[in-house]
């Protein structure tokens, strides 16, 4: 008789204590991280063949945002142009007012890099048109500290404690009307969720889980709400996106226009918190990545 496994969850993560007792038992040992950067133990690498769905190269590229957006640079994904502060040269402790450091993407087969492409980087001049900005910290925030900087004298007064500055990467406000929460593998979306403001909320230039509701429009294969024009490029950015980030299951935070024919990916998220709704969906494709690895590895 065949042993089989249960697949072992790293996260931290309370909505995810669910997939430790509902997902289903397979006949070779995996492991699933969920915004967790835990090592496999030498005792599990000694029982032979671990398949990872996550490794801990996507989770560290996720959980940092000037790493999530240089990946997203590199492959080209339809997001927002970022921007990182420029510490003056000679003094560690000063900001320069003026400029923005912006990565940008070399082409391709670049002779003077030896036929490679790579990031590079340049300054440009802060200008009043790059208004709004959204202010976002590095490192784990899940929205804390994030904010919206409406102009130049905002923008100063951040950059004013270097210290500060440091933690923030700052992204061109995309104000389109809709934000979906896209849950998608390498092989494609397969549950999105339109995220509605409630009336009651106050700061209204974003969407989180305290104030807005999300609605399932898209699972199974199935439109319950009305059909976005640009899925098809939206899901290939994502499938893209997870490439790029070396992730295998992952939401992503999507930005659509009223028309439905223009999107950005605002960021992805290695560790979404789940509903009941979502959980079920994370015990049917999780196996399902897991069997799709084990068969790559086995070949």
């Amino acid at each position: 008789m065949l042993k089989s496994f249960r697949p072992v969850v790293f996260s931290r993560h309370p909505t995810h204590n669910v997939l430790r007792t509902k997902l289903p038992l397979l006949p070779f040992r995996s492991i699933i991280r969920l915004g967790s950067t835990t090592e496999v133990s030498k005792k599990m690498q000694s029982k032979g063949t671990i398949v990872e769905c996550n490794p801990i190269e996507g989770i560290i590229n996720t959980s940092d945002k000037i790493r999530m957006k240089s990946c997203f640079t590199k492959s080209k994904i339809n997001s927002p142009e970022w921007y990182l502060p420029v510490i003056v040269v000679g003094d560690s402790s000063v900001c320069n007012k003026e400029y923005f450091r912006l990565p940008s993407i070399l082409e391709e087969n670049n002779p003077l890099l030896g036929n490679k492409s790579a990031i590079i980087v340049k300054d440009i001049a802060i200008k009043d048109d790059m208004f709004p900005l959204i202010a976002k910290i590095n490192f784990h925030s899940r929205g804390r500290g994030m904010m919206k900087i409406d102009n130049r004298e905002q923008l100063l007064k951040l950059l004013e404690d270097v210290g500060t500055a440091r933690k923030y990467t700052f992204e061109k406000y995309i104000n389109y009307v809709r934000e979906y929460r896209v849950h998608a593998t390498r092989n494609g979306i397969f549950y999105i969720c339109r995220k509605l403001r409630k009336e009651e909320a106050k700061d209204r230039w974003f969407f989180n889980s305290k104030n807005s509701i999300f609605k399932i429009i898209f699972e199974d294969g199935k439109w319950i709400g009305d059909k976005i024009p640009c899925f098809t490029e939206m899901e290939n950015h994502c499938k893209l996106a997870l490439e790029a980030l070396k992730m295998d299951i992952a939401g992503f935070d999507v930005r659509v226009n009223a028309t439905g024919e223009k999107f950005t990916i605002i960021e992805a998220n290695s560790a979404c918190s789940f509903g009941e709704h979502t959980a079920q969906h994370y015990i049917k494709m999780i196996p399902e990545v897991l069997k799709n690895k084990f068969e790559k590895l086995t070949k």
